[in-house]
């Protein structure tokens, strides 16, 4: 058995990557759901699909990680402006 060299890691929103980067190892995919008790679906389309985190649920997420309410959100947007679409 041999492991695979090249891969690719699934695709992520702006979000699941704030996440991934800053959160994950304690605070797991598993963890965050059960903690805050947003079902799967919605959270997999917060993490990978085009889903953003409302604000109750960004701030029942910081409470899941031990932040202060706005202080995750302040981060995230700051390095992940929201873009406008052209109309």
């Amino acid at each position: 058995m041999e492991l695979k060299k090249k891969y690719k890691l699934e695709k992520r929103t702006n979000f699941g990557l704030f996440m991934r980067e800053n959160f994950e190892g304690e605070n797991t995919f598993e963890e965050i759901q059960s903690k805050t008790g947003i079902e799967k679906q919605p959270l997999i389309d917060i993490y990978f699909n085009t889903g953003a985190p409302e604000p109750y649920e960004f701030l029942i997420i910081e409470k899941a990680v031990g932040k202060e309410p706005g202080e995750m959100m302040k981060v995230c947007v700051e390095k992940y402006p929201v873009k406008k679409r052209k109309e």
